[in-house]
C-alpha cells in the first residue's frame, strides 16, 4: 500500500468554538451527506473536480463506517489507509494518494471549522512529500511529433495538436466549442474565454498552422462541441456541452494513437492527454518563452507552479563546470 502520510504528534487538536455543551453550528447540515455538499458548494471548481472530492468524500464515511462526529483516530487511520489503494484492491500512486487525502483533510477542516466537529482529526494526520517525477513525464519535442503524427484520422489528430499547442486541461479539451474559436487575420486561431480550474478565464492563441486546420475541420459549424462523442457513447453532462467527448474518450484516443506510435514502450504505457500539457510547458521554457507567459497560457494561478518545469528540465547545473574525469 502506498504511505503518503503520517501521524503527526504534538500541538492541540483544532476544536470548534463551544457554547454551552455543543458547538457553535455555522450550517443547517444534520448529517455527514448534507456536511459534504456545504463543503463542496464552497469550492470554486470545476464540476469534473466538484465529482472527484465528491467520490473520495463518499468513499473515506463509507470506509468510517460511523458517523464523522463519532469516529475515532483509529477509525480515521483505518480511513485513511484505504486511500491508498484503487478500488480494485492494487495500490494508488503517491501523487493519487495525497491529493485524496488532501481532500479529506480539508473536509475535515471546513467541519470543525463550521462547528459540525467538536474536534478537527484530519489534523493529525500529515502529508509526506511525493517525489518530484515531473521530469519523466515531460517528452521531448522530438517524441511529441512522433505521437502527434501517428493518430489515424483528422479528428485524433487535431485533438492531439489543440491539446499539446493550447497546453490544454483534458476537461478543457472536451468542453471546447465552435463559439470559443475565433479565426485571427494573420491565420491564427484564438480560443477566447476558456474557462479552467476555479472559473477563471484566459485567452490561448494557436499557431497558424493548427488555425488552417481547424478552420478545415470546422467545416462551416458556428456552435456546437469541436471533438463531438460517437452518437452511440453521447449522454447528458454537465460539465461540457451536448454531444462532447467525454474526458474518458480522450483518454482512450490519446492511448490508442500512443499505442499505433513508434515511442519507446516506456512512453506508450504512461502517456496521457496532460503530458501533452506538461509537454507544452517544458517546450515553451526550452524554447525561450517567458515564464509570464507560459503561466498565462497555461492558466496556472501562481508562477511558481510554471516554476517547477524549469526545475525538472533544467537548461544549466553547477555539475556542468566541474572537470571531467580522467
Amino acid at each position: 500500500m502506498t504511505n503518503a502520510l503520517e501521524i503527526r504528534n504534538g500541538g492541540p487538536l483544532q476544536h470548534a468554538e463551544v457554547a454551552g455543551n455543543g458547538p457553535v453550528a455555522l450550517t443547517r447540515a444534520t448529517s455527514d451527506a448534507g456536511m459534504v455538499e456545504t463543503w463542496l458548494a464552497q469550492h470554486e471548481a470545476s464540476p469534473h473536480t466538484l465529482r472527484a472530492y465528491r467520490r473520495v468524500a463518499d468513499r473515506f464515511l463509507t470506509t468510517l463506517g460511523v458517523p464523522l462526529a463519532q469516529a475515532t483516530l483509529e477509525d480515521a487511520r483505518a480511513a485513511f489507509a484505504v486511500l491508498g489503494t484503487k478500488l480494485d484492491g492494487s495500490p494508488a500512486s503517491r501523487s493519487t494518494v495525497m491529493q485524496q487525502t488532501a481532500a479529506v483533510k480539508s473536509l475535515l477542516s471546513f467541519g470543525a471549522r463550521i462547528g459540525y466537529l467538536r474536534v478537527n482529526l484530519g489534523q493529525l494526520f500529515k502529508l509526506k512529500a511525493v517525489p518530484a517525477d515531473r521530469a519523466r513525464r515531460i517528452m521531448p519535442e522530438s517524441a511529441t511529433w512522433l505521437l502527434l503524427n501517428s493518430a489515424a484520422n483528422e479528428r485524433d489528430g487535431l485533438m492531439l495538436e489543440v491539446a499539446y499547442f493550447g497546453g490544454l486541461r483534458v476537461a478543457e479539451l472536451v468542453a471546447l466549442t465552435w463559439e470559443r474559436i475565433i479565426d485571427r487575420e494573420d491565420g491564427k486561431a484564438q480560443i477566447a474565454g476558456l474557462v479552467g480550474k476555479g472559473g477563471k478565464e484566459r485567452e490561448v492563441l494557436l499557431p497558424a498552422a493548427v488555425g488552417e486546420r481547424l478552420r478545415a475541420f470546422r467545416q462551416g459549424a458556428t456552435t456546437g462541441p469541436v471533438f463531438k462523442a460517437r452518437p452511440s457513447a453521447r449522454r447528458m453532462a454537465t460539465d461540457r456541452p451536448a454531444e462532447a467527448m467525454s474526458p474518458q474518450a480522450a483518454w482512450a484516443i490519446i492511448k490508442k494513437v500512443a499505442a499505433r506510435s513508434p515511442l519507446p514502450d516506456h512512453l506508450k504505457g504512461n502517456i496521457s492527454p496532460h503530458w501533452l500539457r506538461h509537454a507544452h510547458a517544458s517546450h515553451a521554457l526550452d524554447n525561450g518563452a517567458p515564464i509570464s507567459l507560459v503561466q498565462q497560457t497555461l492558466g496556472h494561478g501562481s508562477i511558481k507552479t510554471t516554476s517547477i518545469y524549469t526545475h525538472a528540465r533544467p537548461g544549466d547545473s553547477s555539475a556542468l563546470y566541474l572537470k571531467a574525469a580522467r
